[in-house]
This record gives C-alpha cells, structure tokens and sequence, in this order.
C-alpha cells in the first residue's frame, strides 16, 4: 500500500490539491487494503483516514495497517462531521471528490457541513489512472482468477446435454465457480440458440437443443480480482453455416490480439475485428465494443472500442471478444483475457478457442 499511496499523494500534489474524499468502493480496496463495505476513506499529504460503521472497524484495522480506522454513526460523529474536522486539523482548501461516484445526497450533506473556505474539487481519473497497469501482486491474483475460470469450463463442457435449461447451467457453473475457492465476476450470461442474438441474454427456462450454439460468459473472482471469458459451444454437428460464422468470429479475435502490445490505440485493436467483419459484409452484426480492462472492476480502464483514446500499456489486462449475432439464429462470441506486455500480450487462459462439439 505505501506505494500506491505514495505515488496518489505525489498526483494530488501534481494537480494543487490538498486532500481527497474517496467513495468508490474499488478504489478504497485498492487504496486501503479494506476488503468490506460502507467505507469512505479522507487521504490527506499527513494522514489516511478510513471511516466506516461500528460493524466493521475491527475487521478494517486488522486489513489497513497504513490507515487510521475511525468509526461513524451513533454515537460517533457523522461522516461530513469527521471529515468538516480533518479539513479543519489540517488546513485543508481543496478537497477533491469522485464526481462519478459520489451520490448527489451526500455531496450535499458534505458540503453543507464544510466551511465556504474549503473547495469541494469534483475529479475523474486520479486513482483509476494507477490502477490502469496492474503490479506483480495484482496480476498473480488475476492469473489464479483465471487459471480456476479454465477449470470451470472444463468441468461444464461435460455437463452440457440437451433437455437441460439454461437456468440450469447457470447454477451449475455458480457452483463450480465457488467449488474453486471463488465468486462470480458478474451475472452469468447463458444463451442458447435463438437466445445467442442477445449479448447480454440472461438465463431463461428456455432448454438446450441438439444443433444449436451455447453461449457462456462467466468468469471466477479471486480476493477482488474479476477474470472474464465467453466460449460459445455446439450441441452435436455443426451445419456449414455454423462453422463458416464460428470461424469469423475466431479470425477476427485472432486478428485483434495480433495487434496487442504496449503503445498500440485501443481503438486500433477494436477496428481489427470491425473492420474484418465489415470486409465480410457482417459489420452490423457486431453491436458492442471489441473488450475492456480487468482487474478490481469486470469493466475498467482501458476500453476497446471505436471512441477510445486510451493506449494499451504493458502490464494492463483487456478482454479480446468480438461476437456476430442474428435475431432468429443466433450468435456466437469469444473471448479471452490477456495480458499487455512490451512486445505482444500473454492470454491468461489455456482453454481452445476452436469450436467445441458437446456429443450429443
């Protein structure tokens, strides 16, 4: 932690700033260490303060050793009133604050309980942009999120069968996740046949059927970190057209992570697959951006899209996954995590992205 917070400090300096009130949930874990909820933290250039309620400072002081824990709610002073003081003890005139994520409710309680001589600072960035390149430790956890991820696909490829609902899966592959130590990252996506079409299709009683796709997008979270995968799976023998768009798809992944290195624009990686899909006349039927940053957050910085102007990295973990859907047929998308390095990437999975064919 003394590390990260040194180098927060040297940014809050950078930008004439005297302290910052962190809310975001993330970026108090990556900060502080603290594992649990209702926490905001007060990071001064003299002292860190993490304030929480009476049910959690115990575990907060054995989790933050570089912050001093101070306990809110009755009888303790409020937060604006715990923060009002700090301001106060330590001459604070600007405060900053996350303006995307501070609810307007509590900007004005804050404010209310701030003298007119203390600027309430709204900023955007500050931490996200030292979490954006992940350190040894966080990409350990990452690579254990994603070694379990592996395992769980391995162990549902031999649960699939025909007659079985996608809601069924759906509890099946939780439990596996948490058979490995884990949490889910997100909402488990299980789409089969018609329901492909759907990027974002949530588990239905609809069942499997023999000669239909299955998309699965899940992934295992380990102590924080989200890994994140999609694999799209047939039942039986797949027909021509099934193989031609499976294809596609695996050639645009494949022509996106080519580009993958530290320097490269995100939107470059993201117009590899756009473009090639276009080429095939197939452009809109890719409807989302090519991947995303992982780590603390399922979605975070960088983004791989058409509009982005981030810039890959070494040591920044993004998802590859392109996908072409068909309301009335389907859809297929792949995706893998992988990790920026100085000349190239390493895919955190070893799962194939050939098509499987569940027997059936």
């Amino acid at each position: 932690m003394d590390s990260k917070l040194k180098i927060f400090k040297e940014k809050l300096a950078a930008a004439g700033l005297d302290a910052m009130y962190v809310t975001n949930g993330s970026n108090v874990r990556y900060l502080s260490g603290y594992m649990g909820a209702d926490a905001v933290l007060f990071i001064s250039q003299k002292n860190n303060y993490l304030i929480t309620d009476h049910r959690f400072t115990e575990q907060a002081e054995r989790e933050c050793a570089d912050f001093m824990v101070i306990p809110h709610l009755l009888p303790s002073p409020t937060v604006p009133q715990l923060t009002e003081r700090f301001c106060a003890e330590e001459g604070v005139h600007k405060l900053a604050f996350e303006r995307d994520d501070l609810l307007y409710g509590d900007y004005e309680s804050l404010r209310a309980a701030l003298p007119e001589s203390v600027e309430m600072v709204p900023c955007s960035g500050i931490i996200e942009d030292i979490r954006y390149v992940k350190s040894a430790d966080e990409i350990e956890m990452l690579r254990k999120a994603c070694a379990a991820t592996d395992r769980v696909f391995a162990g549902i490829c031999k649960f699939l069968r025909p007659g079985l609902t996608e809601k069924e899966v759906e509890r099946e592959l939780l439990y596996a996740i948490m058979g490995e130590g884990c949490d889910s990252s997100f909402p488990v996506i299980i789409a089969s046949g018609d329901n492909g079409s759907l990027p974002h299709a949530i588990p239905s009683d609809k069942k499997l059927a023999k000669g239909e796709f299955v998309t699965m997008d899940f992934g295992c979270m380990y102590k924080g970190y989200h890994a994140d995968m999609t694999r799209t799976v047939y039942l039986g023998k797949p027909d021509l057209k099934a193989q031609e768009i499976y294809a596609m798809v695996l050639e645009a992944k494949n022509r996106a992570q080519a580009l993958v290195k530290s320097g490269v624009p995100c939107k470059d990686v993201d117009a590899a697959s756009r473009d090639y899909f276009k080429e095939k006349g197939y452009g809109d039927n890719f409807k989302h951006g090519l991947g995303h940053g992982v780590g603390l957050d399922i979605h975070e910085a960088p983004r791989l899209n058409t509009t982005s102007s981030q810039i890959l990295k070494s040591g920044c973990l993004v998802t590859i996954e392109p996908g072409l859907y068909f309301p009335g047929w389907g859809g297929i998308r792949i995706e893998d995590t992988v990790l920026v390095t100085d000349d190239g990437f390493e895919d955190m999975f070893t799962s194939t992205c050939d098509l499987v064919c569940i027997d059936c």
